[in-house]
């Protein structure tokens, strides 16, 4: 894995993290899901600090909320502290599960049948849209959810709650 600087093309540092997944970044840390672990890098010379070691659990996406770290792990959303790799909640939220930074301590995830929002530190589903089929990433701009959606085309949600 390398980090270049955007301005004059050249590798500001590299560090070895086999087959990585998805990346997160949350205050001064890079988080890198690879091999049913996430790691933590120091992004300015990409030192691994820590590794949660998730063995049991296949790590595809990941973001971070607050002080949680959410991870699509065996078709389930987890959160777990973004410090000690605890795990804090579990819940099922869909097959094929995307994870976007929403802010205010909540993950905006889409599935193969909704898109919704939760609660970092609990897991509790703070707002739903149902029907959805199959949907893309969610990306979030201004407090306006985007996602891509088969049944229902594009659609802009607001990060409050849907309309």
């Amino acid at each position: 894995m390398d980090r270049v600087d955007a301005a004059t093309g050249e590798r500001a540092w590299r560090t070895e993290v086999e087959a990585p997944q998805d990346l997160a970044m949350s205050d001064d840390t890079l988080y890198v899901s690879h091999f049913g672990c996430v790691s933590l890098l120091d992004p300015a010379d990409g030192t691994v600090r820590k590794t949660f070691a998730r063995s049991k659990f296949l790590v595809f996406d990941v973001t971070v909320a607050g002080r949680t770290l959410c991870i699509d792990a065996d078709d389930r959303v987890r959160g777990l502290d973004a410090i000690t790799g605890r795990e804090r909640w579990s819940a099922d939220l869909g097959k094929h599960v995307d994870l976007s930074q929403l802010g205010g301590g909540a993950p905006a995830i889409s599935s193969d049948t909704m898109v919704c929002a939760v609660d970092s530190s609990t897991g509790a589903v703070r707002w739903r849209l149902h029907g959805t089929g199959s949907t893309s990433t969610p990306v979030v701009v201004d407090g306006v959810v985007y996602v891509g959606t088969e049944r229902r085309g594009l659609l802009a949600l607001s990060a409050a709650a849907p309309a």
